[in-house]
């Protein structure tokens, strides 16, 4: 398994092409108001993510959860509303 923790002075928008299981720690260098989107692919294998707690999933926008099967395309969106918390949603199959 790996461990990613998002620059969030390289921009906004981010992607990730998932290898292994993956645990998304807290990213670093957030600007509280910062908003963005992460895209996770999955190749050959449908890999599982965790979430730091700096990722808040309210529950109308999804658990964080990724879809399940090989080759599929998810979508984070999230808004920083601090430097220790981000609101995020979970767009699934986004392609």
């Amino acid at each position: 398994a790996s461990s990613v923790a998002v620059d969030m002075s390289a921009g906004n928008n981010f992607a990730l092409t998932m290898t292994e299981q993956t645990t998304f720690a807290a990213p670093t260098n957030v600007v509280a108001g910062q908003g963005g989107s992460i895209v996770i692919s999955r190749g050959t294998a449908a890999y599982t993510a965790a979430w730091n707690t700096f990722y808040k999933w309210p529950s109308a926008f999804g658990t964080g959860t990724l879809t399940t099967a090989t080759g599929s395309v998810d979508m984070v969106v999230y808004y920083a509303h601090t430097t220790s918390a981000a609101v995020c949603q979970m767009i699934n199959n986004a392609t």
